[in-house]
């Protein structure tokens, strides 16, 4: 800050305005609590840089165990403006609320919010069966190939899965390189044909996986739901142990996007 202060000086700039994030715990980015008295001296001895917001982050707003070190931040947040507000003798715009905190902590709302992934319709803090909010994403592809494959046969690289008995599989058209991550592959990722749920069988491939689709009717060209409103990205999480963002943001570039407005 001290830097960019010395630069607008350089360039004779007035009224710039920033946005300053106070780290209140969460320990990525941002300014420590203890820096808070020397921020306000720099501040008031550059009053071109002028304060639009203020922010911080939430570390575990979604979860219950964590509330009280979520309302420690919050207090602490709130702490630190008071003392940017007495030394600037204006006020600013404050935000610290994530999706979790919206729903959970409406008192923590203050000027703004910032709607992240409750932008697709995912709210880690009330889960699926509370979560009012509506998916706006299904990613989709369709069965390449039905083959037909006996019981002790393998399928896959490694020959790693086995069928249990005679049965079809349906070869379909994603794989890693678009975001369906190997974890997925061997029964721990499930796809819906027909609206009916079906397993992964074997190693999940870098263009293409198998699923086992021996008790259902299916054609090939038919298509398959990777994830939608019924088959929802936080069950795709669970059976990764991962977390729905990280199901979303590995989604490949490679992969079609379709937009419809409403």
């Amino acid at each position: 800050l001290e830097k960019y202060a010395v630069f607008i000086d350089e360039k004779s700039l007035n009224a710039v305005p920033i946005h300053l994030k106070i780290d209140t715990g969460m320990h990525r980015l941002g300014f420590e609590f203890d820096e808070a008295e020397a921020l306000c001296n720099v501040l008031k001895n550059n009053p071109a840089l002028q304060v639009k917001s203020v922010f911080s982050h939430l570390a575990g707003s979604g979860s219950a165990e964590h509330d009280a070190f979520t309302f420690h931040q919050f207090n602490t947040f709130k702490e630190v403006c008071k003392l940017l507000e007495n030394a600037l003798g204006y006020s600013f715009i404050k935000h610290i609320s994530n999706t979790s905190a919206i729903s959970r902590w409406p008192e923590m709302q203050l000027d703004m919010v910032r709607l992240g992934i409750g932008l697709y319709g995912i709210d880690a803090a009330t889960g699926q069966e509370n979560n009012s909010l509506q998916p706006v994403a299904s990613l989709k592809t369709s069965i390449s190939q039905l083959k037909k494959v006996k019981a002790g046969e393998t399928v896959g690289y490694s020959r790693n899965d086995v069928m249990e008995k005679d049965g079809t599989i349906a070869t379909v058209r994603i794989g890693y390189a678009d975001g369906y991550l190997r974890v997925f592959g061997n029964g721990n990722g499930k796809m819906l044909i027909n609206g009916k749920l079906v397993p992964t069988i074997g190693h999940i491939s870098m263009d293409m996986c198998m699923l086992d689709v021996s008790e259902i009717d299916v054609q090939e060209d038919d298509t398959v739901i990777v994830f939608n409103e019924d088959l929802r990205i936080e069950t795709l999480a669970d059976q990764a142990d991962t977390i729905p963002y990280e199901i979303l943001t590995n989604i490949s570039q490679r992969v079609k996007r379709v937009y419809f407005y409403e």
